[in-house]
Protein backbone atom coordinates (compact mmCIF):
# COMPACT_ATOMS: atom_id res chain seq x y z
CA UNK A 1 0.00 0.00 0.00
CA UNK A 2 2.73 2.42 0.87
CA UNK A 3 4.76 1.45 -2.23
CA UNK A 4 1.09 2.11 -4.18
CA UNK A 5 0.82 5.47 -2.87
CA UNK A 6 4.47 6.67 -3.38
CA UNK A 7 3.77 6.02 -7.01
CA UNK A 8 0.70 8.18 -7.12
CA UNK A 9 2.44 10.90 -5.45
CA UNK A 10 4.91 10.80 -8.02
CA UNK A 11 3.00 10.60 -10.85
CA UNK A 12 1.10 13.31 -9.54
CA UNK A 13 4.38 15.62 -9.29
CA UNK A 14 5.30 14.81 -12.79
CA UNK A 15 1.83 15.81 -13.96
CA UNK A 16 1.89 19.02 -12.24
CA UNK A 17 5.60 19.56 -13.59
CA UNK A 18 4.67 19.19 -16.87
CA UNK A 19 1.96 21.65 -15.70
CA UNK A 20 4.13 24.18 -15.18
CA UNK A 21 6.39 23.93 -17.42
CA UNK A 22 3.66 24.10 -20.54
CA UNK A 23 2.50 27.07 -18.60
CA UNK A 24 6.39 28.80 -18.66
CA UNK A 25 6.61 28.09 -22.13
CA UNK A 26 3.55 29.31 -23.03
CA UNK A 27 3.79 32.84 -21.70
CA UNK A 28 7.96 33.05 -22.24
CA UNK A 29 7.37 32.16 -25.80
CA UNK A 30 3.92 34.61 -26.86
CA UNK A 31 6.30 37.08 -25.09
CA UNK A 32 9.37 37.13 -26.99
CA UNK A 33 6.89 36.96 -30.32
CA UNK A 34 5.27 40.40 -29.09
CA UNK A 35 8.45 41.84 -28.13
CA UNK A 36 10.30 41.18 -31.68
CA UNK A 37 6.44 42.14 -33.43
CA UNK A 38 6.76 45.32 -31.33
CA UNK A 39 9.86 46.79 -31.67
CA UNK A 40 8.72 49.44 -33.76
CA UNK A 41 6.34 50.98 -31.25
CA UNK A 42 6.35 53.71 -28.31
CA UNK A 43 6.45 53.12 -24.98
CA UNK A 44 3.73 55.60 -24.97
CA UNK A 45 1.03 56.24 -27.47
CA UNK A 46 1.44 59.23 -29.75
CA UNK A 47 0.20 60.75 -32.66
CA UNK A 48 2.00 59.18 -36.20
CA UNK A 49 1.74 59.79 -39.99
CA UNK A 50 3.28 57.57 -42.53
CA UNK A 51 4.30 58.93 -45.97
CA UNK A 52 4.62 56.06 -48.64
CA UNK A 53 5.86 56.99 -51.90
CA UNK A 54 8.82 56.29 -54.46
CA UNK A 55 10.41 57.73 -56.91
CA UNK A 56 10.51 57.45 -60.94
CA UNK A 57 12.91 55.71 -62.44
CA UNK A 58 14.72 58.72 -65.16
CA UNK A 59 16.97 56.21 -66.73
CA UNK A 60 13.74 53.87 -67.78
CA UNK A 61 12.27 54.57 -71.46
CA UNK A 62 14.17 57.39 -71.82
CA UNK A 63 15.91 57.02 -75.86
CA UNK A 64 18.98 58.78 -76.02
CA UNK A 65 19.50 59.41 -72.47
CA UNK A 66 22.95 57.81 -72.49
CA UNK A 67 24.20 60.74 -73.70
CA UNK A 68 21.96 63.27 -71.86
CA UNK A 69 23.45 61.53 -68.41
CA UNK A 70 26.56 61.57 -69.01
CA UNK A 71 27.40 64.36 -66.70
CA UNK A 72 24.28 64.43 -64.22
CA UNK A 73 23.76 63.28 -61.58
CA UNK A 74 20.30 61.56 -61.21
CA UNK A 75 17.99 61.20 -58.16
CA UNK A 76 16.77 58.20 -56.98
CA UNK A 77 14.54 56.60 -54.30
CA UNK A 78 17.94 56.20 -52.07
CA UNK A 79 19.30 59.77 -52.97
CA UNK A 80 15.98 61.34 -52.02
CA UNK A 81 15.62 59.86 -48.73
CA UNK A 82 19.67 60.35 -47.76
CA UNK A 83 18.66 63.74 -48.92
CA UNK A 84 15.40 64.09 -46.31
CA UNK A 85 17.64 62.73 -43.98
CA UNK A 86 19.75 66.11 -43.92
CA UNK A 87 16.23 68.61 -43.54
CA UNK A 88 16.03 69.60 -39.88
CA UNK A 89 13.17 67.95 -37.27
CA UNK A 90 10.70 70.23 -35.46
CA UNK A 91 11.31 70.36 -32.13
CA UNK A 92 9.13 67.85 -29.92
CA UNK A 93 8.57 65.35 -33.16
CA UNK A 94 10.75 62.40 -33.98
CA UNK A 95 11.50 61.39 -37.62
CA UNK A 96 12.10 57.66 -39.17
CA UNK A 97 12.61 57.70 -42.72
CA UNK A 98 13.33 54.06 -44.33
CA UNK A 99 14.36 52.68 -47.96
CA UNK A 100 13.94 49.19 -48.92
CA UNK A 101 14.30 46.67 -51.87
CA UNK A 102 11.46 47.83 -54.09
CA UNK A 103 12.80 51.44 -53.77
CA UNK A 104 10.07 52.69 -51.68
CA UNK A 105 10.61 55.35 -49.05
CA UNK A 106 8.64 55.18 -46.00
CA UNK A 107 8.54 58.82 -43.94
CA UNK A 108 7.09 57.81 -39.88
CA UNK A 109 6.59 61.34 -38.11
CA UNK A 110 5.51 60.56 -34.46
CA UNK A 111 5.19 63.13 -31.65
CA UNK A 112 2.41 64.50 -28.86
CA UNK A 113 0.59 67.11 -30.79
CA UNK A 114 -1.58 65.46 -33.90
CA UNK A 115 -1.38 68.56 -35.57
CA UNK A 116 2.54 69.35 -35.39
CA UNK A 117 3.05 65.81 -36.45
CA UNK A 118 0.45 66.29 -39.78
CA UNK A 119 1.66 69.44 -40.74
CA UNK A 120 5.87 68.57 -40.65
CA UNK A 121 4.76 65.20 -42.09
CA UNK A 122 3.09 66.94 -45.02
CA UNK A 123 5.59 70.04 -44.96
CA UNK A 124 8.54 67.69 -45.25
CA UNK A 125 7.06 65.52 -47.84
CA UNK A 126 5.97 68.44 -49.82
CA UNK A 127 9.56 69.84 -49.53
CA UNK A 128 11.02 66.73 -51.40
CA UNK A 129 8.10 66.67 -53.85
CA UNK A 130 9.36 70.27 -55.01
CA UNK A 131 12.78 69.58 -54.81
CA UNK A 132 12.10 66.37 -57.34
CA UNK A 133 10.22 67.81 -59.67
CA UNK A 134 12.64 71.12 -60.24
CA UNK A 135 15.75 68.61 -60.63
CA UNK A 136 13.38 66.61 -63.21
CA UNK A 137 12.45 69.13 -65.32
CA UNK A 138 15.62 70.13 -65.76
CA UNK A 139 16.91 66.89 -66.36
CA UNK A 140 14.40 66.19 -69.22
CA UNK A 141 14.68 70.05 -70.53
CA UNK A 142 18.32 68.69 -71.16
CA UNK A 143 17.59 65.56 -72.53
CA UNK A 144 15.24 67.16 -74.68
CA UNK A 145 18.30 69.26 -76.25
CA UNK A 146 20.14 66.02 -76.57
CA UNK A 147 16.98 64.93 -79.01
CA UNK A 148 16.41 68.22 -80.71
CA UNK A 149 20.30 68.22 -81.67
CA UNK A 150 19.94 64.61 -82.42
CA UNK A 151 16.73 65.07 -84.60
CA UNK A 152 15.55 62.04 -82.80
CA UNK A 153 11.75 63.60 -82.95
CA UNK A 154 9.70 61.06 -81.81
CA UNK A 155 11.19 60.52 -78.66
CA UNK A 156 11.35 64.24 -78.27
CA UNK A 157 7.94 64.45 -78.25
CA UNK A 158 7.37 62.30 -75.75
CA UNK A 159 9.61 63.98 -73.55
CA UNK A 160 7.93 67.82 -74.87
CA UNK A 161 4.57 65.91 -73.63
CA UNK A 162 5.73 65.44 -69.72
CA UNK A 163 7.44 68.72 -69.62
CA UNK A 164 4.36 70.30 -70.65
CA UNK A 165 1.81 68.57 -68.52
CA UNK A 166 4.32 68.88 -65.29
CA UNK A 167 4.27 64.95 -64.74
CA UNK A 168 5.18 64.18 -61.48
CA UNK A 169 8.33 62.38 -60.88
CA UNK A 170 7.08 60.61 -57.51
CA UNK A 171 4.36 58.34 -56.60
CA UNK A 172 2.69 58.81 -53.13
CA UNK A 173 1.64 55.08 -51.88
CA UNK A 174 -1.16 55.25 -49.32
CA UNK A 175 -2.19 59.10 -50.37
CA UNK A 176 -6.23 57.54 -49.33
CA UNK A 177 -4.92 57.33 -45.46
CA UNK A 178 -3.54 60.81 -45.44
CA UNK A 179 -3.32 63.43 -44.06
CA UNK A 180 -4.95 62.69 -40.67
CA UNK A 181 -2.43 61.72 -37.49
CA UNK A 182 -3.54 58.60 -35.51
CA UNK A 183 -3.01 57.12 -32.31
CA UNK A 184 0.10 54.51 -32.07
CA UNK A 185 -1.04 51.88 -29.30
CA UNK A 186 1.55 52.00 -26.57
CA UNK A 187 3.97 48.98 -26.45
CA UNK A 188 3.43 48.70 -22.76
CA UNK A 189 0.12 48.09 -23.23
CA UNK A 190 0.62 46.00 -26.29
CA UNK A 191 2.49 43.45 -24.30
CA UNK A 192 0.73 43.43 -21.21
CA UNK A 193 -2.43 41.87 -23.12
CA UNK A 194 -0.05 40.04 -24.84
CA UNK A 195 1.37 38.06 -21.75
CA UNK A 196 -2.09 37.81 -20.56
CA UNK A 197 -3.54 36.25 -23.46
CA UNK A 198 -0.21 34.04 -23.32
CA UNK A 199 -0.97 33.00 -19.70
CA UNK A 200 -4.52 32.23 -20.50
CA UNK A 201 -3.66 30.35 -23.96
CA UNK A 202 -0.84 28.02 -21.78
CA UNK A 203 -3.50 27.67 -18.68
CA UNK A 204 -5.71 26.39 -20.85
CA UNK A 205 -3.40 23.77 -22.74
CA UNK A 206 -2.74 22.66 -18.84
CA UNK A 207 -5.79 22.49 -18.12
CA UNK A 208 -7.12 20.11 -21.45
CA UNK A 209 -3.85 18.28 -20.99
CA UNK A 210 -3.98 17.41 -16.99
CA UNK A 211 -7.82 16.29 -17.75
CA UNK A 212 -6.73 14.17 -20.82
CA UNK A 213 -3.81 12.35 -18.36
CA UNK A 214 -6.46 12.13 -15.70
CA UNK A 215 -8.42 10.10 -18.03
CA UNK A 216 -6.00 7.87 -18.77
CA UNK A 217 -4.67 8.04 -15.38
CA UNK A 218 -2.12 10.42 -15.29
Amino acid sequence: MINDKNKDCCRLLKCGGCRWLWLVAGVVGVLIVAIAATSDLPWKSVYEVRYEFRVRNFRKNVEGHECALRNMDVIGSYGLCRYMETLPVDEGLTRKLEYDNTERITLCVRGADSAAVADYAAGLYEQAFDTLQRFGDTLFTRVAEVLREEEREVALVAIEIDLASHTKYMDLLNGAELPQAHRTPSRAAVLLWSLVAGLLFAVAVCVLKGRRKSDEGC
